[in-house]
């Protein structure tokens, strides 16, 4: 069981490898344009380079010039000076058009030098043998291209463009030109030397450039909680490493810029106070100095008083200290309340963890504003928006500001509720030294609050020489050299499957769509019916192909089957065979004439009768003239057998019975009485009787002889029977209206994916051929095998 499984498998393997393989040219055609196409598209295609450079932001190591040293010691500042970077906030500041109008105006990215070759378009970036330089203002034009050609022996001093007349003019290097919508003047670029090709400049505007670009450069967050890695893909790699080693050092420089910026806005704001500090304690020594001078006081206190005054000095400095954050809140609200965007003060001065966060985020965005006023107009919706920011912050920093004062304010009222306490204890101290002693107090609270704010000022000095950015370059831009477009291995191998796939799609499409029968398979797959001959296809012109001392490969076909003729017919002597189709033209009159010539050379008596009435063409194949025949004798009583059967010229044993004149009424005339009563008289003097019939498919003529026959023939011609007359022929098996029935396969081409060739015996046991698969030497002619093409030479050598 399972070895007839596994061989009905492979047969149909075998069936479905040859359907495909007789295309074989087709495949190979399309896999040939295929990889010939694939050839060519990576000749001429530009191949993408991958460019990647990696930085350390907010670096923890203590290398040279890093950040460890400077916030260590730096670290009591503010948070608005050392932060620490969030790395999602980083990756976009790096990404805003501001960085990218950078890079392009530093690397003039939007001036493009193009090659144009017959195929392949490569840019020279670099390597251009002439600069452009724009005069125009940088967004005052559109996209413009400039052809330019160099001529080899003044390359150096001129060069020619070419106007939209094809008119060429000569320019000098150096001259101001005016081409379209732009004034521009060129410079030579002697270290490459002379480009002998036509070059097209493309000037694009900033703004275009900024969006291609800002699309082009991609940065993420590496594993590393620090690293970032910047990414771009580029067909020119040194163009690719430009951008990324010049937008890191634009990053980089921002960075310490604006760090800077805070500084010396801090630093400002010191100047100031010490400024008021110095005329109040200068006020302070003054009044002392009169005073000592007047009342010729020395400074002594006794232990008690000492005590005393040294509570009273605490609270004094409280309020002193308290009274100087309020006045530093008042300078800020007075600042902010003037309006503009200015930079406020850090953390240093203002003690309050709200207001650093807040008064860090409002610099933000003041430093921000400036930042896009470079490239922007202030009607811009970008500078817009962050004005309305910039307004949402004053409020919450003044809010804050506010909160703080009157938390001041309510502990100077505590501290002062102290200070009288202890001012009544001073009472009892000699007013004298009271005076004294307050005017001492004065000066030593001003003069710390002023060495403080010398120690910040010299702070914000020494960090603002030694400041540098948030992040180091620790793997400048380095392209990979392997492309990553095109990807060649896969282009190949997708090439390969689509040179072979889509003929085979285009085949089975073709295949579906095929309304004829193409293989023996088609056959047996739906009629149980055995086939007792396969018939190949006749390329002579001669209508009988079979003679006595014929060897050829048709007429070994007609050997067989009349061999396995003799299995079918019960009676071995005396059968009347029918031969039917589905339609005119399969064949079936042709197969008539040349069987019953098989048979009549192997010395039997044989009759052909030709009995399709419609369409008679047994006469004509034979020369006989159809004056008289099967009609006549109906109609006519006195007519006898022998004058309607003629003896042919082919052979002695075979004779003829013409249908004569088409009669108006076939059917009525096979189905009478004296139709079954020449059957019977001719039975008793043939050994076989060859009736062809008109098509089944078309009238019933077969069907009416159904019950005087004793085999019927049902011709099937591959490539032209249609599949769905197969359903007729299973109708006529199912329903048995036919006898006995037996089909032959016409017009088998030798080659085809039909079978394992021509003439083998028909898969039933009821007998055998000489089929091609075998040797043929001496079992028929080989002149058949002249008429093969190449191709199907090819096919037959591949099928043994």
């Amino acid at each position: 069981m399972n070895s007839s499984i596994e061989k009905q498998n492979s047969i149909e393997l075998k069936t479905i490898f040859y359907k495909y393989f007789r295309y074989w040219y087709i495949i190979i055609a399309f896999l040939i344009l295929a990889l010939t196409i694939t050839h060519y598209y990576l000749k001429y295609s530009t191949p993408i380079f991958e460019i990647n450079s990696r930085l350390l932001v907010n670096s923890n190591t203590n290398s040279s010039g890093g950040l460890q040293g400077t916030q260590e010691v730096f670290s009591n500042l503010g948070a608005g000076i050392n932060a620490v970077p969030n790395l999602a906030d980083e990756i976009e500041i790096i990404k805003t058009r501001y960085m990218i109008g950078k890079v392009v105006d530093s690397l003039k990215l939007n001036i493009t030098y193009i090659v144009h070759g017959n195929i392949k378009t490569s840019e020279l970036y670099d390597k251009s043998p002439l600069k452009i330089h724009l005069v125009s203002p940088i967004d005052s034009f559109q996209y413009s291209s400039v052809p330019i050609q160099l001529e080899e022996k003044t390359w150096q001093k001129q060069f020619f463009i070419t106007k939209n007349d094809n008119e060429k003019l000569a320019y000098n290097y150096y001259d101001t030109i005016h081409y379209k919508n732009l004034t521009f003047y060129c410079t030579p670029n002697v270290i490459f030397g002379h480009f002998e090709q036509q070059m097209n400049v493309e000037i694009n505007t900033r703004d275009n450039a900024i969006d291609g670009y800002l699309n082009a450069v991609n940065v993420t967050q590496l594993d590393a909680a620090s690293v970032l890695k910047m990414t771009m893909q580029s067909p020119v790699p040194k163009k690719g490493e430009d951008i990324l080693n010049v937008l890191y050092s634009v990053y980089s420089e921002e960075n310490r810029m604006d760090k800077i910026t805070v500084i010396d806005s801090t630093v400002n704001f010191i100047d100031q106070r010490l400024d008021i500090l110095q005329e109040e304690l200068n006020g302070v020594e003054n009044v002392l100095k009169q005073f000592k001078i007047k009342n010729e006081l020395i400074s002594d206190v006794d232990t008690k008083a000492g005590l005393i005054d040294g509570k009273f000095n605490t609270a004094e400095s409280g309020i002193e200290e308290q009274n100087f954050q309020l006045e530093m809140i008042n300078d800020v609200l007075e600042k902010l309340k003037k309006g503009g965007y200015s930079i406020v003060p850090n953390s240093s001065l203002i003690n309050d963890e709200n207001y650093t966060l807040l008064s860090t985020a409002y610099n933000s965005l003041v430093l921000a504003r400036i930042h896009n006023l470079e490239t922007a107009k202030p009607d811009n919706p970008i500078i817009i928006n962050i004005e309305s920011q910039i307004s949402s912050a004053q409020i919450n920093l003044v809010k804050s500001l506010q909160n703080l004062k009157s938390n001041i304010l309510l502990s100077l009222k505590n501290i002062e509720s102290k200070r009288n306490v202890y001012k009544n204890g001073i009472a009892k101290i000699p007013e004298l030294q009271k005076n004294y002693q307050g005017i001492d107090r004065q000066e030593n609270v001003k003069e710390q609050l002023f060495l403080f704010l010398l120690q910040k000022k010299e702070q914000m000095d020494i960090y603002r020489a030694g400041s540098s950015a948030n992040s180091k370059l620790i793997d400048p831009a380095k392209c990979n050299y392997s492309p990553v477009k095109p990807k060649r291995a896969l282009i190949w191998v997708f090439a390969i499957i689509a040179g072979l796939i889509i003929p085979i799609l285009l085949i089975s499409i073709f295949e579906l769509f095929k309304n004829k029968i193409e293989t023996k398979n088609e056959i047996t797959d739906t009629i149980k019916s055995p086939i007792i001959g396969e018939i190949g296809h006749s390329r002579s012109d001669k209508n009988i192909v079979i003679t006595k001392e014929s060897r050829a490969a048709i007429a070994e076909q007609f050997r067989v089957m009349r061999t396995n003729l003799q299995f079918l017919i019960k009676n071995q002597k005396n059968g009347i065979i029918t031969l039917t189709s589905s339609m005119s033209g399969e064949g079936k009159s042709f197969i008539a004439a040349n069987l019953s010539m098989s048979l009549a050379i192997t010395g039997s008596k044989i009759l052909l009768m030709e009995l399709d009435l419609r369409k008679p063409k047994i006469s004509e194949m034979f020369a006989i003239p159809n004056i008289s025949g099967y009609s006549n004798y109906m109609v006519d009583n006195s007519m006898s057998i022998n004058d309607i059967i003629k003896a042919t010229t082919f052979s002695e044993n075979l004779f003829i019975l013409n249908s004569g004149p088409i009669p108006p009424n076939p059917s009525e005339l096979l189905m009478s009485s004296r139709t079954k009563q020449l059957f019977e008289e001719l039975r008793k003097e043939f050994d076989y009787i060859i009736v062809d019939t008109a098509p089944v498919g078309l009238v019933t003529d077969a069907m009416v002889l159904s019950d005087v026959v004793d085999l019927s023939l049902y011709v099937v011609r591959l490539k032209y029977t249609f599949k769905n007359q197969l359903n007729i022929i299973r109708d006529i098996e199912e329903s048995m209206k036919l006898g006995n029935l037996g089909l032959v396969v016409n017009d088998v081409k030798q080659g085809s994916n039909y079978g394992y060739g021509y003439g083998y015996g028909y898969g039933y046991g009821y007998g055998y051929g000489y089929g091609y698969g075998t040797d043929r030497s001496g079992y028929y002619d080989q002149e058949q095998s002249k008429h093969l093409n190449f191709f199907a030479k090819i096919r037959r050598l591949f099928k043994r």
